[in-house]
């Protein structure tokens, strides 16, 4: 479960980087 939340995490983060480009 807490490797579950942390590629979520890592997803969530990856998403606003996108984003800030």
């Amino acid at each position: 479960m807490i490797v579950f939340f942390k590629i979520y995490g890592d997803i969530s983060i990856y998403k606003i980087n996108l984003l800030s480009l």
